[in-house]
């Protein structure tokens, strides 16, 4: 029971660093990130919201472009 909890608890703090991971790449808020993915709950929304989320340098690029 204790192997599965600590598994439980290393799986959540690594998908923790890779949203922070991801946040920092991106260009979003690194800490708002990383504590929503050490949620339980909200890890894995947290998670694929940052793989869809686009990068904040190619958005800003796109509003700069004239009509």
């Amino acid at each position: 029971m204790t192997m599965f909890i600590v598994l439980l608890l290393l799986a959540n703090v690594l998908i923790a660093y890779y949203c922070y991971l991801n946040a920092k790449q991106k260009g979003y808020p690194v800490i708002t990130f990383a504590v929503l993915g050490l949620l339980p709950y909200l890890n894995l929304v947290v998670l694929v919201y940052l793989l869809f989320l686009p990068k904040q340098k190619n958005h800003s690029d796109i509003e700069k472009i004239p009509l």
